[in-house]
């Protein structure tokens, strides 16, 4: 029973089966996507019908997405590569590269040297531009012998030095014995005589040269003819003409005739009318003094103290004269205001303490007037101190331009003593000058003008005024450029001051105060005078004002006489009229008649008459 009932089943499932086969329209539904393409194998999308039926189609290959492969280039060290690619998506290198051969070297030659007597040589060799591997190396060839020559001896002239015999090198020069220097003989000097100059006709000076080499030794320089004069005129001082005639050549003169200074006139540094050597007014060293300098030796470090002073000259004379060197402006401390570092110095380097080393500026700024761009203060700490100036003179340019205008003005100054041989005459002609020239520096009617260049020179020459250093300083300048001894004094009289203490003909020393003497109308009350015509005055203790003065010599208790100087306010006779000395080139009438010409000559000098 149970065989019979599977029978019949299975009949039923075919008889339903085949009719399925016969009457069922397939019914797909959407593709899908069973396998996903890549570079190189297809994909597969498939479709199914409820009744189970598959229908399948296929994806193509994406193919490969292709990158380059930058290759290299070949050079002598190394190969280089072909350009490749490679896909992105699978990797796989689609395009390989290939290896290039080594290029070969590109050769320069390295060019050797010959061998010398002196040097050793080389052979030339070779190297790669582009690597730089030596190809051909190069090798020392040995020095050569040397080839040794006789000299003989050269004779030493009066014009070039000589040289002993011996031998030499002929290749290197080198010396195997003797070539000793020989020195210089001297000049074998012949007198050329000189034709003085008449009324008539110019003269000449005597001069020298050199008889075997033709050197002028001494120039001759033209004299002009005389002009009937009593009193010849030289380049700088009045002449005179005789009265009646003139005893060089009889000729009849009308009247007394002054001839005035005819002038410095200068060819190749000499005046070619006197001879006179011209002066370099540039050179700072004229001006200065050693009184400071010469005081310090009486310090217990006076060595030390005299090698950083000395060090402080070379300093700041270099930076007098440089028109490159620019102070820095200085922020180090807001009590100094706009200031500018002129140099540093290290004073303990010297072995000296901040006292010792102030001391020592102080003293220099005393012996070097003509550095006028000197700032009130200086700045300090406990191993060095700052020397500092302004804005107006920080820059090498502008202390260049303020420079010129000193040695200009100096050398007016200069000439108007140029003859005058007497230390009371020099003194004297620079005095009224400078009074003549300059007046006080006032602001508000009655105070000192405090700016920096009224208390230098550099007031007097630009502005034509200054106060009480000014003045001083500026004396101080023009004897010690004359080489007269003088000390510049600071102190007080009624208030700080300053003036000059001067050495005299009569070998005492004697005050001057140029400030004083142009402010009151007695001014030679204060030339040439004694402490007993200035008590008033009084120089500056150590530990005052300016911190040290330098030791001063004591001042004449009496006053000034010598017998051959015309001093100021001296009487003397010509004919019937008496006049007297009233400034340094003038006299006025005390009493009788007045000469004609406005010019007198006593004792050889021409004066002129003062109202």
């Amino acid at each position: 029973m149970q065989k019979l009932f599977i029978f019949i089943f299975i009949i039923s499932s075919l008889v339903l089966l085949s009719s399925c086969s016969l009457f069922h329209k397939h019914e797909f539904g959407e593709w899908q996507n069973e396998s996903v393409p890549d570079c190189t194998s297809e994909g597969v999308d498939a479709r199914y019908c409820e009744c189970g039926e598959k229908e399948t189609r296929p994806i193509a290959a994406l193919g490969h997405t292709e990158k380059l492969i930058m290759g290299s280039i070949p050079s002598c060290s190394k190969t280089g590569l072909t350009n490749g690619k490679y896909c992105t998506i699978c990797k796989e290198v689609t395009v390989p590269q290939e290896t290039i051969d080594k290029t070969p070297h590109n050769e320069v030659i390295d060019y050797g040297r010959p061998a010398t007597c002196e040097n050793e040589g080389l052979t030339d060799g070779k190297h790669c531009v582009i690597c730089g591997k030596v190809t051909l190396s190069r090798k020392k060839i040995d020095k050569l012998p040397h080839s040794e020559i006789a000299v003989p001896e050269v004779p030493a002239t009066c014009q070039t030095e000589g040289k002993t015999a011996g031998s030499v090198c002929s290749e290197c020069g080198l010396v195997f014995n003797g070539i000793e220097v020989i020195p210089k003989i001297a000049h074998t000097v012949v007198i050329d005589h000189g034709v003085p100059a008449t009324c008539t006709s110019d003269g000449i000076t005597e001069g020298s040269h050199c008889s075997a080499c033709g050197e002028t030794i001494v120039r001759q320089l033209k004299v002009y003819k005389l002009s009937h004069s009593e009193i010849a005129p030289t380049c700088t001082k009045w002449g005179a003409t005789y009265e009646k005639k003139c005893l060089h050549c009889n000729t009849n003169l009308s009247r007394r005739m002054f001839l005035s200074p005819k002038g410095h006139v200068f060819e190749n540094g000499y005046c070619i009318s006197c001879g006179r050597a011209k002066i370099d007014f540039t050179d700072v060293s004229l001006y200065k003094s050693n009184s400071g300098y010469e005081s310090l030796s009486t310090f217990k470090k006076g060595s030390y103290m005299q090698k950083f002073y000395l060090e402080m000259e070379k300093v700041l004379t270099e930076f007098h004269y440089s028109k490159t060197m620019n102070a820095e402006y200085m922020n180090y401390h807001k009590n100094l205001g706009d200031v500018y570092t002129v140099a540093t110095f290290y004073y303990s380097d010297f072995g000296l303490t901040l006292a010792e080393a102030e001391t020592v500026y102080q003293l220099f700024r005393q012996d070097h007037p003509a550095f006028y761009w000197y700032a009130y203060n200086y700045y300090s700490n406990s191993k060095k101190i700052w020397i500092l100036t302004v804005d107006d003179y920080a820059n090498g340019n502008d202390r260049a331009r303020y420079n010129q205008i000193m040695y200009d003005a100096i050398e007016e100054y200069y000439y108007l003593a140029d003859e005058l041989t007497s230390v009371y005459d020099i003194t004297l002609a620079y005095f009224d000058a400078i009074i003549k020239n300059n007046k006080y520096a006032y602001v508000n009617g009655n105070d000192a003008n405090k700016e920096l260049w009224a208390h230098s020179v550099m007031g007097g020459f630009v502005y034509g005024e200054f106060v009480c250093e000014g003045y001083a300083k500026l004396l101080q300048m023009l004897l010690n450029l004359r080489g007269v001894e003088n000390i510049y004094v600071s102190g007080v009289a009624n208030s700080s001051h300053a003036w000059n203490l001067v050495k005299f003909d009569d070998g005492k020393w004697y005050y001057v105060d140029a400030t004083w003497a142009d402010k009151k109308t007695t001014q030679y009350n204060y030339f040439c005078a004694t402490y007993r015509d200035m008590p008033d005055h009084t120089p500056n203790p150590l530990q005052l004002d300016w911190k040290v003065c330098s030791s001063l010599p004591s001042v004449a208790k009496n006053d000034f006489m010598k017998n051959d100087i015309l001093e100021i306010g001296e009487q003397f006779n010509i004919g019937n009229s008496i006049f007297k000395r009233s400034s340094s080139g003038g006299v006025k009438l005390v009493r009788g008649t007045t000469p004609s010409g406005g010019r007198l000559v006593y004792n050889g000098v021409v004066y002129q008459i003062e109202r």
